[in-house]
């Protein structure tokens, strides 16, 4: 029963996420669109790029807003949504009906302020109703497909802005309805701690998470591999932006729908391994858009710049939404860090308006500043996963040989080591953590093989089939291990028997 619970938690935090993507790029589509009407070709990039800066806003202040309506009525609460989306409808009504470049820039940047706080709140609900953790990449990759399917037929079923404009907003509405009102589906009851929060009381190894040590120090990182690659990818999504706003081609047609399973794609390849190639095949999508951006630079065909561009933006999206993700499971501020990477990406965005529009006029300068600028990525993506190895590696030691069955010179070396100090406890059952796995081990009768997966799965955050590999036997044979302890310990499957362990008192 709970486990059902807990997928359709997952399922309509997936469906929110889906939502947003829709609402966000179908507005910025649509405003893109209505402000052909007012301005030129360039001016229309100009003010994209604006608005994706002012929806940063949003994103950033979304931990104090929520914050001050914590303590708050569902009365206040409620007034508060129902007076966002009454604010955000009126805005949209100005940009469809074309009121003035002025009037509308205005109306824009409300409206995304308004995106960016909802999209937060959303990036949070989705980031902590993950249980199984190692599957984050898989849903944010679906979500995102969703979101470009929904826009797909937003743009080419209805033919009217007025039309799209109300879907939009419906879509704005209906997410503002699920955050406004508590205790609905898509809700979790988040433990916030110092350092991060865990899932209705789970701990991070219940749900398989990787510790990440110093998640600001680390996020600063990503930040910044973030915002170089945003350079990248914001030069192509500027040029592709231009020739559609000039009418020679419309980028809402089918090949938009490359994004939709570049989404996919990114989510499945992502979670191999528990995510620990994410970095390195992203850095192979942006040594791939690094080559295109020169081609464009020299003059190369559009169409190669279109493929491209869509192809690498859903692994883009994918790559910083969950990067990002991962840090706020381990930070003192979950709520700021979940939707951090649309915020640095649209910052960049506006940051970048005279760089893109130099790309355009400057062969050369491209490829210089190109080939600088994939430097720059390289040492800091190097870098940065260099130190979560490290971090991964300190971590299952530390976590193996707190676990490892005490025996006389297993005891005399960590005594050695620690300088005779006591031995690490469990909170809950007030012994070592060493003898915790040997009490338990004695309770349920378990052999010194189920043993021995057992400790893997505890210390490990990897899928069953590395943990097979790495204990030189079949997967199969990891299975039947996993289903004798389940019969032994009364659970069911490998995520049972883990926070069986975690919660068992041998008092009890």
């Amino acid at each position: 029963m709970k486990a059902n619970a807990k997928k359709e938690t997952i399922y309509a935090n997936i469906i929110m996420l889906a939502v947003f993507f829709f609402a966000f790029l179908g507005t910025e589509y649509l405003f893109d669109n209505c402000m052909m009407y007012v301005t030129d070709a360039s001016g229309v990039v100009r003010a994209q790029n604006q608005m994706l800066g002012v929806s940063a806003i949003g994103f950033l202040l979304y931990n104090w807003i929520s914050g001050f309506l914590a303590d708050k009525s569902p009365w206040v609460t409620g007034g508060t949504g129902l007076l966002a989306f009454g604010v955000g409808a009126g805005c949209m009504g100005c940009i469809i009906l074309h009121a003035g470049y002025v009037q509308m820039m205005i109306a824009g940047g409300v409206l995304f302020f308004l995106l960016g706080v909802l999209g937060a709140g959303v990036h949070y609900r989705m980031a902590y109703s993950v249980y199984d953790r190692a599957m984050l990449a898989r849903c944010v990759g679906f979500a995102y497909a969703g979101g470009i399917f929904l826009q797909f037929l937003n743009n080419n079923m209805i033919h009217e802005n007025h039309t799209q404009a109300v879907a939009l907003c419906a879509g704005a509405g209906y997410l503002l309805f699920v955050l406004c009102t508590p205790g609905r589906k898509g809700s979790l009851p988040c433990l916030e701690q110092e350092g991060g929060y865990t899932i209705a009381g789970q701990s991070q190894e219940a749900v398989g998470q990787k510790d990440i040590q110093y998640p600001v120090y680390v996020g600063i990182m990503l930040i910044g591999i973030v915002f170089l690659q945003t350079i990248v990818f914001t030069t192509l999504d500027n040029a592709v932006t231009a020739v559609h706003a000039s009418g020679d081609v419309d980028i809402g047609q089918w090949p938009r729908l490359l994004l939709a399973l570049s989404g996919i794609a990114a989510g499945f390849l992502y979670d191999i391994r528990g995510r620990r190639w994410m970095h390195m095949i992203m850095y192979c999508v942006t040594l791939l858009s690094t080559i295109c951006v020169i081609v464009i630079g020299f003059g190369g065909p559009f169409l190669l710049g279109l493929l491209v561009f869509y192809l690498s933006a859903g692994f883009f999206s994918v790559y910083f939404t969950v990067g990002f993700m991962d840090i706020s499971y381990h930070s003192a501020k979950p709520k700021l860090w979940a939707g951090l990477g649309r915020a640095v990406n649209n910052v960049c965005a506006l940051m970048i308006m005279t760089l893109a529009g130099g790309f355009a006029s400057v062969r050369y300068e491209v490829m210089i500043v190109a080939v600088i600028l994939f430097f720059l990525i390289s040492v800091l993506a190097f870098s940065y996963q260099n130190i979560l190895i490290g971090m991964e590696l300190r971590s299952m030691e530390a976590a193996a040989s707190a676990l490892m069955p005490q025996t006389g010179g297993t005891a005399e070396a960590e005594n050695k080591q620690t300088g005779g100090a006591a031995k690490p406890e469990d909170k809950q059952t007030g012994l070592s953590t060493t003898d915790k796995f040997t009490a338990f081990g004695e309770q349920y009768s378990l052999t010194e093989r189920e043993r021995e997966v057992l400790r893997a799965l505890l210390s490990s955050g990897e899928n069953v089939q590395d943990i097979a590999h790495t204990l030189g036997i079949s997967r199969a044979a990891i299975y039947r291990h996993i289903s004798n302890m389940n019969e032994k310990t009364a659970t069911k499957a490998r995520m049972g028997l883990i926070q069986f362990y975690y919660g068992w008192n041998p008092e009890k």
